[in-house]
């Protein structure tokens, strides 16, 4: 059995969706707030993501998430997937205004990686290296289904995250510019990286299923 302090890395579960969400919420800087705030009634922003996290289509569920673990409760997760998935992501239920606001975004989307979509770490297990461990398994999981790189997006001035990225070998790859809004409590730039990975060539082309295929 585990102790208290051990942290313990698995697949995620449904039954870890809200979890999940929540630390997927916290990951985004107010951009699941400003989506998703309203869509549906009675329903938290991190709720609506823990519908999402728990079924198995949605590029979130919980099929693509790795957990970190400790004394029972989920400490830390990565999303991670083949990023073409997002082009048949359904957003009916998010309004048009919101995801015109945010499209330089997909304007940046480096297509045919493997995008980690969202990483997060509770603040009481920060600094034991658990983001670099989450990070490794998407690193293996991209090479493992044919991948040549990993992609993520952040925004600019979360430095933390910045520099723990630049560690791990991610570059800057392109910038894009978020502007203002009364709803949204960040904005400004939100950086796209870039990790290539060894011993994968480079010619691979993502299929309808997001996995790759060769050219």
């Amino acid at each position: 059995m585990a102790g208290e302090d051990e942290v313990v890395f698995r697949a995620a579960r449904p039954g870890d969706a809200q979890a999940v969400a929540e630390l997927m919420v916290e990951a985004g800087g107010g951009l699941f707030e400003f989506l998703l705030e309203g869509v549906l009634p009675d329903t938290t922003p991190a709720e609506v993501m823990g519908l999402a996290v728990a079924g198995e289509e949605d590029p979130c569920s919980y099929r693509n998430v790795r957990v970190a673990e400790a004394a029972g409760r989920v400490v830390a997760m990565i999303n991670a997937y083949p990023v073409d998935l997002l082009k048949t992501e359904p957003r009916d239920l998010v309004p048009k205004d919101r995801l015109a606001h945010i499209a330089a975004l997909d304007a940046v989307t480096d297509w045919g990686s493997f995008f980690v979509s969202s990483m997060a770490v509770a603040a009481s297990h920060r600094r034991r290296g658990i983001a670099r461990r989450l990070l490794a398994w998407a690193a293996e999981e991209a090479e493992r289904l044919g991948f040549d790189r990993l992609s993520l997006q952040v925004w600019a001035d979360n430095e933390a995250a910045r520099r723990l990225y630049e560690r791990e070998g991610f570059a800057v790859a392109a910038r894009a510019r978020i502007d203002p809004h009364p709803r949204l409590s960040r904005a400004g730039e939100s950086l796209l990286m870039l990790r290539r990975l060894p011993g994968v060539p480079a010619s691979v082309e993502a299929g309808l299923d997001g996995r790759p295929r060769r050219a």
